[in-house]
């Protein structure tokens, strides 16, 4: 019989190659069990700060098309449709594109500022 490392209980109970008291074993088992999870939907730092990321890139890339566009649509000339129509869309994606960093800006805030997160 083998002797376990912990307790000192001789055991015929092994767990691998190791010896193992069954009563030892059920308290590791429980304490895995109901080891503290953090719920999915309550945010990290890392979460927050990744979603910031995101959205900072998300927003530096539409406001470089925006330029784009509208240097292409000066360039053809102001009454041109095409132009006309590429800026609208550019100014569409910004806008999103700004809706989203601001959003995640808050987060970044509420998250960062313990006076945010009460209220």
């Amino acid at each position: 019989m083998a002797k376990w490392v912990q307790c000192g209980t001789t055991t015929q109970l092994h767990d691998g190659d190791m010896p193992i008291c069954f009563d030892c074993s059920t308290a590791r088992d429980a304490r895995k069990k109901f080891k503290r999870k953090l719920p999915d939907s309550q945010p990290t730092l890392i979460s927050v700060n990744e979603n910031l990321t995101s959205a900072r890139a998300e927003y530096r890339k539409a406001v470089a098309f925006q330029t784009e566009m509208s240097q292409l649509r000066d360039a053809v000339g102001p009454g041109s449709p095409d132009g006309t129509q590429a800026l609208r869309n550019a100014n569409s994606e910004l806008s999103i594109a700004a809706g989203k960093y601001e959003e995640a800006l808050r987060d970044f805030m509420k998250y960062t500022d313990p006076h945010r997160r009460s209220g």
